[in-house]
């Protein structure tokens, strides 16, 4: 009645090998910087050995760098700052408010672009400050024949949920695009 070699594993044979790949792939992850992954390697382990003291150690120390991770995020955006404390990067970014689809509807396509068959993208860049309004639009890359004048006009009657840094409202810098197409 004995089982020839290389027969069946028992449970507890694959539920260690289970838990030494787990922790292989856990290490690799951790020393790759991928916390998220890592993390979730170490607590597959759990499910083999439960209250393992390194599978437990381990999830302690993703989870010290993934605050770590935070916190360096937070700092980097509070530096995201250019001049006259507009920021480039905010915790929240500011949203339009209606939203773009009822931006573009609110343009009219100029005729002399539509005569000439000007078609494109204007991009325009501008500050939505802590109030939600747009200060200093300006087009970044136009068509002419009158389509960036109106982007420019819709552009100054948008209103916007301000950006927030650490949830205060800040002034952020803002760039989209209106598209014009003759066929639309």
């Amino acid at each position: 009645d004995r089982m020839p070699a290389g027969a069946a594993k028992t449970k507890a044979q694959r539920h260690e090998e289970r838990y030494l790949y787990a922790a292989g792939q856990g290490d690799v992850l951790f020393e790759q910087g991928l916390y998220e992954e890592a993390l979730a390697r170490y607590h597959e382990m759990l499910r083999y050995r439960p209250q393992d003291a390194y599978a437990l150690e381990r999830i302690a120390a993703c989870e010290r760098e993934i605050e770590d991770e935070k916190l360096r995020a937070r700092e980097a955006t509070r530096e995201a700052v250019v001049d006259d404390g507009v920021y480039v990067v905010s915790d929240e970014p500011p949203v339009l408010i209606g939203g773009l689809e009822a931006l573009h509807r609110s343009v009219q396509y100029p005729s002399r672009a539509i005569d000439a068959g000007v078609q494109g993208r204007v991009y325009v860049t501008f500050v939505v400050d802590e109030q939600g309004r747009v200060q200093q639009p300006a087009i970044t890359r136009g068509l002419g024949f009158g389509c960036d004048e109106e982007v420019l006009r819709v552009v100054r009657q948008a209103r916007f949920e301000p950006g927030r840094v650490d949830g205060q409202a800040v002034k952020v810098q803002h760039t989209l695009f209106v598209e014009f197409r003759i066929d639309r």
